[in-house]
């Protein structure tokens, strides 16, 4: 079984590093170290895309204007029991309307009963 094993790891090691030898119809080879190489270039751009958001985001926490970035939200109870959410306030009967800051960035979710 051991020998077995070994052959067939064998095996897999000779056709992998056959990649780097046999060539395509072109004239190159399958595999070669480049294609293992990052490309600097794109990870530094990428990089970068992320600290620029990051900073914009820490730009906007800390800053002291009056525009918090939140939304308005209102929400109520009909009559019925059920709750509703609008942009608009609305005196349902039987319920005030209750005033929500939503943060834009914050998934809201709907919680199953």
């Amino acid at each position: 079984m051991q020998r077995c094993a070994n052959i067939l790891l064998l095996v897999l090691l000779l056709g992998a590093a056959g990649l780097f030898v046999i060539k395509q119809p072109n004239g190159q080879t399958w595999l070669s170290i480049a294609d293992f190489v990052p490309n600097t270039a794109v990870l530094t751009a990428h990089i970068n895309s992320w600290l620029g958001r990051a900073e914009r985001k820490v730009a906007r926490g800390i800053s002291g204007g009056t525009h918090t970035g939140k939304t308005m939200v209102y929400k109520w109870r009909d009559s019925a029991g059920n709750w509703h959410v609008s942009d608009q306030p609305i005196n349902a009967a039987g319920g005030l309307d209750e005033m929500i800051q939503v943060d834009p960035d914050t998934n809201l979710i709907q919680s199953a009963h």
